[in-house]
C-alpha cells in the first residue's frame, strides 16, 4: 500500500465534505436520483484525474476507494466507500495528532 500523504488529508477532507454536502438530496426511489448519481460520477472522475484516486468494485459488491494512501471499502456502494474514506482519513489525522502530543 502507498504511504499515507498526511499533509494532503486536511484539504482533501474539506473538498470531499463540500462535495458531499452539495450532492442533490435524493434516494434511489425519487426523481432526483439520476442527478445524484451523475454528481457522484463527476466527483469520482475529478478525484481520479486531479488527485490520483482509485475506485474499484469486485463481484461480491464491495467497493474499494483509495486516495492519498488511505484505503476504504463498503458494501453500500461508492458513496459509502467515500464516507468510510472520510472516517479513515480523520482517524489517521487524529492518531497523528495524538502521537505528536
Amino acid at each position: 500500500m502507498a504511504k499515507i500523504q498526511m499533509k494532503r488529508l486536511p484539504a482533501l477532507l474539506v473538498a470531499i465534505d463540500e462535495a458531499l454536502a452539495a450532492l442533490p438530496a435524493a434516494s434511489p426511489f425519487t426523481a432526483g436520483w439520476p442527478a445524484r448519481v451523475e454528481a457522484l460520477d463527476k466527483l469520482f472522475d475529478r478525484l481520479a484525474t486531479t488527485e490520483g484516486a482509485t475506485l474499484r468494485s469486485n463481484s461480491g459488491g464491495v467497493v474499494m476507494f483509495i486516495l492519498a494512501g488511505v484505503a476504504s471499502s463498503a458494501t453500500s456502494g461508492r458513496e459509502g466507500a467515500l464516507r468510510n474514506w472520510r472516517r479513515a482519513a480523520r482517524a489517521k489525522l487524529d492518531n497523528r495528532e495524538n502521537e505528536d502530543a
